[in-house]
């Protein structure tokens, strides 16, 4: 098993892949921008080298990037991966569909007790909801 290590890199070294089908709705890329914004670049991103000219191409964190390189950002915390193009249009589709839903009641649970120390233009920071969805989750609990 290879140990994994964050590096800083040049985030001008970064690019896409051409096979991403991740998307994001105008909500949750406003809340990746104002996370980065409140809470810095701190996921980082997944790459693999496809050639040997020093860039990078992007297996995971391709919106986390996108939203960084429009606020400023010159460096990108990445995870370099020795992988081949196969095992990296792989990962594209494993990292993007294993994260798991939410158990609406734990969330509900948990956005209350949130709403308990943070006043709601604080808790709604950097978070895909609106201020009526907030809640309708916290009734939920």
């Amino acid at each position: 098993m290879t140990e994994l290590a964050i590096e800083n890199v040049d985030i001008g070294l970064l690019d896409p892949n051409p096979w991403n089908p991740n998307v994001q709705d105008a909500a949750t890329k406003q809340a990746t921008r104002e996370s980065i914004e409140a809470y810095g670049f701190i996921d980082p991103v997944t790459v693999w080298r496809p050639n040997d000219d020093g860039r990078y191409q992007i297996i995971d964190g391709e919106h986390r990037w996108t939203e960084a390189q429009a606020l400023g950002h010159t460096l990108a915390p990445v995870i370099v991966l020795d992988v081949d193009e196969t095992q990296a249009r792989k990962l594209t589709v494993i990292l993007n569909e294993t994260r798991g839903d939410h158990d609406v009641v734990k969330l509900g649970v948990l956005l209350a007790q949130l709403r308990e120390t943070l006043d709601e233009d604080a808790l709604l920071l950097g978070m895909p909801f609106s201020s009526s969805e907030l809640a309708q989750m916290i009734q939920i609990e």
